[in-house]
């Protein structure tokens, strides 16, 4: 869960890369779903199930949104929740 300068965590960064995989290992790793991204899209703060949920209707170019799907499948069965606290950045 350590954040970077602009206050992602990894699991922020994979979500918003569209890595799947990359998503899976950090949740078994036991990071955690509920950071908010205050920097994130139009600057209101958006955890990272929200952002997956945005990525399946706004796929960035070149990804596929059924990562996004999948994405938000494995966050949701971690008990991630969009009105989580803001936390991060």
């Amino acid at each position: 869960d350590e954040e970077n300068a602009e206050g992602n965590t990894p699991l922020i960064l994979a979500t918003y890369n569209g890595s799947k995989d990359v998503v899976k290992f950090l949740l078994a790793q036991r990071a955690t779903p509920e950071y908010f991204d205050v920097n994130s899209i139009n600057d209101q703060g958006f955890n990272s199930l929200a952002i997956a949920m945005y990525y399946v209707v706004n796929p960035p170019p070149r990804k596929d949104s059924k990562d996004y799907i999948e994405i938000v499948r494995l966050l949701s069965n971690e008990g991630a929740n969009l009105t989580a606290p803001k936390i991060s950045g």
